[in-house]
């Protein structure tokens, strides 16, 4: 792989990273307003954990990256 082709799957897999916290959020909001009006409160929490581990990966990527360098 060249460094064009790395530069190509980082930004895919960003963009589709993108898209699938895009719907995570969907879901999660759509769970919350549903619950709301049917006054039980219920989040499935798996969505909530897939958010804040992406969040954290993030992190943690982003502290070793800029070290590395």
């Amino acid at each position: 792989m060249d460094e064009r082709e790395k530069k190509h799957e980082a930004i895919a897999e960003r963009n589709a990273l993108f898209g699938i916290i895009t719907i995570i959020v969907a879901g999660i909001l759509y769970e919350a307003i549903t619950s709301t009006l049917n006054q039980k409160i219920s989040i499935n929490p798996f969505l909530i954990m897939a958010l804040i581990v992406g969040v954290i990966i993030k992190a943690i990527s982003n502290i070793y990256l800029d070290k590395k360098d």
